[in-house]
């Protein structure tokens, strides 16, 4: 009982929701290919859920309206002008400007794809961690296989190893060596700066800060799910209390939640969402600013990414 009540509080990538009504988005599978457009920062930041397999995204305030990007989708991923799904069939389609540009089907074999900046990463239905640098039609690098995570933040990228569980994470150019971060890992989480993990024995949550060989320091216990975005931290508890800290390593805690079962912190430091019986609240600026219920009827929610 213990083991399903974790698995199924981890989420395949964070998201967010809203109620409002929705416009009609382009298919992916009617897209043409890329333009060789480099993501660029938004002056609006985005966020997206998703409800009844549809992926819908805002651009700007909390309250602004909804656009149905596109159908029969299982996870999506935003970075500044990017915008990524993985489909119920396994295909990660990317698009790059405005909310009603056109998608690039990336690969059609992806458990999940997400962004960071102008990179794109695909952890395949066969267990191999791909990334791309720069336009969308650019090449993959095959950065590792057998892997059961895929992360991108900056330009760090992180594997969470099948075989013996060992978190490796590198820094710089796509062909960079590995640092072997640690054994026995439940879940791994990056940022640009920071490097977390969950460890397995205990459900202790590590976090260092700086060079990938500094050292560790222990968060908190009993975390099934760990966030890093900007100088935040985001848990959530085996209870499903959520909760943030903002600063220093060694900082408090803020409760934001409870009965929560997905997390999610924006890479700008701003927001912070939390999905409760299908409701996705989002929040910004300070930890203790009020809610706004965003979406209802929502599998998964999504801030902008590192």
């Amino acid at each position: 009982m213990h083991n399903k009540l974790l698995i199924s509080l981890i989420p395949v990538v964070l998201t967010l929701f809203s109620g409002c009504s929705a416009e009609s988005g382009a298919e992916p599978n009617s897209a043409e290919g890329d333009t060789g457009r480099v993501s660029e920062a938004l002056a609006n930041p985005r966020l997206g859920v998703v409800t009844g397999g549809d992926f819908l995204v805002k651009e700007g305030a909390l309250n602004a309206g909804w656009v149905n990007e596109t159908s029969n989708v299982r996870s999506g991923s935003l970075s500044g002008s990017r915008i990524a799904v993985t489909t119920n069939d396994n295909h990660c389609y990317v698009k790059d400007g405005e909310l009603n540009a056109g998608w690039t089907d990336e690969h059609p074999a992806a458990a999940d794809c997400s962004l960071a900046g102008d990179r794109i990463a695909v952890l395949t239905t066969d267990g191999h961690c791909l990334v791309k640098q720069g336009a969308l039609n650019a090449g993959w690098t095959d950065e590792y296989s057998g892997v059961m995570q895929c992360l991108i933040a900056g330009d760090r990228i992180g594997v969470l190893r099948t075989s013996d569980r060992h978190f490796l994470v590198k820094q710089g150019a796509l062909n960079a060596g590995w640092v072997d971060e640690y054994s026995n890992v439940y879940e791994g989480s990056i940022s640009s700066t920071r490097v977390g993990v969950i460890r397995f024995s205990d459900l202790a949550y590590l976090v260092k800060e700086g060079d990938l060989s500094s050292g560790w320091t222990v968060e908190a216990t009993s975390v099934v799910r760990g966030v890093l975005a900007g100088d935040r931290i985001g848990i959530l508890t085996h209870d499903q209390i959520f909760s943030v800290k903002e600063g220093a390593l060694n900082a408090g805690w803020t409760t934001e939640m409870s009965g929560v079962s997905k997390i999610a912190l924006s890479a700008d430091n701003n927001r912070i969402g939390a999905l409760v019986n299908g409701e996705f609240f989002v929040k910004e600026g300070a930890l203790n600013a009020g809610w706004t219920d965003e979406y209802a009827n929502v599998s998964l929610g999504v801030l902008t990414s590192n």
